[in-house]
C-alpha cells in the first residue's frame, strides 16, 4: 500500500492561483484607474506621444498585479482543509501571518513609487541633458522594468518545485529560472532598477542596495528551512545555481 502524502500544495496549482491572482490584480487596476479616469483612446495617445508619462498608470496596475498574485495563493490555500490543520484555530491570526509579507510588500512598492515621483517633483537627481540623452535613459529603464516583469510572471508559471515525502525518502525536483534558486527576488530587483529610470531619476537608486540585503535575508531563512527538510537533495540544487544574481552570487 502506498502510504505517500503531499508535502505541500501542488506546485502547478500554486502557480496557477498566483497567475489568476495576478491577472485579476491587472484587470482590477486596469479599471480602476485607465478606463474611468481617462478613457481609453486617451490613455493610448498618452502612452504613444509620451511613454514615460504612463508610467504613473502602470505602476499602480503593477502593484494591483503584485499584489493579485502574492494575496490569492494564499488566501485560497488557507481555506484547504489539509492546511487548516496545521494553522491555529484562530483564522484571523492565520491569515494575518500569511498574508503579512505581501502586505508589506505592497507598501514599500507604493512609497519606492511615491519617492521616485517625490523626486521628479522636487527636482532631485532629475537627468537633465538633451532631449536623446534623457529618453535613452527613459527607454532603458523601460526595456529594465519590462524584463523584470516577464522574468516574474515566467517564473511564476514554471513548476519551481515539487515536492513529495513518503515513508522512507524525500524526494526534490527543481528547475531553475536563469539559473537562479529565487528568480522572483531577481526579477524585482531588476525592475525596481528600472521604474526610477523611466522616470527620469536616480535617486531611488540609492535603495537598490538595502533592498538586496533584504531580499538575501529572506532567501537565506527560506533556505535554512528547505535544507532541513529536504537535506542532501537542497544542498545539491545549491552547489548548481546561484541564489539572487546569475553567473554573480
Amino acid at each position: 500500500m502506498n502510504n505517500s502524502v503531499p508535502a505541500t500544495v501542488k506546485p502547478n496549482k500554486k502557480n496557477m492561483l498566483a497567475f489568476r491572482g495576478a491577472m485579476l490584480g491587472f484587470v482590477v487596476g486596469t479599471g480602476i484607474s485607465i478606463v474611468p479616469v481617462c478613457g481609453i483612446r486617451r490613455t493610448m495617445a498618452l502612452i504613444a506621444s509620451e511613454p514615460a508619462q504612463a508610467i504613473f498608470f502602470v505602476e499602480w496596475i503593477l502593484a494591483c498585479a503584485i499584489t493579485g498574485g502574492a494575496l490569492l495563493p494564499k488566501f485560497i490555500q488557507a481555506h484547504e482543509p489539509a492546511v487548516k490543520e496545521t494553522q491555529p484555530v484562530n483564522l484571523a491570526q492565520a491569515l494575518f501571518k500569511r498574508l503579512l509579507m505581501p502586505l508589506g510588500s505592497l507598501i514599500f512598492l507604493l512609497l519606492y513609487f511615491a519617492a521616485s515621483a517625490l523626486c521628479q517633483r522636487l527636482n532631485m537627481g532629475v537627468v537633465h541633458g538633451g532631449t536623446l540623452t534623457t529618453q535613452i535613459l527613459q527607454y532603458t529603464g523601460l526595456a529594465l522594468t519590462t524584463f523584470g516583469l516577464a522574468t516574474h510572471s515566467y517564473a511564476l508559471l514554471a513548476p519551481a518545485r515539487s515536492i513529495v515525502v513518503s515513508e522512507n525518502e524525500t524526494t526534490c525536483s527543481q528547475t531553475a529560472v536563469l539559473s537562479l534558486r529565487h528568480p522572483c527576488f531577481f526579477a524585482a530587483l531588476v525592475t525596481l532598477t528600472g521604474l526610477p529610470l523611466v522616470m527620469g531619476t536616480w535617486y531611488p537608486l540609492f535603495a537598490i542596495p538595502g533592498i538586496f540585503i533584504v531580499f538575501k535575508w529572506i532567501a537565506t531563512e527560506q533556505e535554512r528551512n528547505l535544507r532541513e527538510r529536504l537535506g542532501a537533495n537542497y544542498e545539491e540544487f545549491q552547489a548548481k545555481t546561484k541564489m539572487l544574481l546569475p553567473y554573480l552570487y
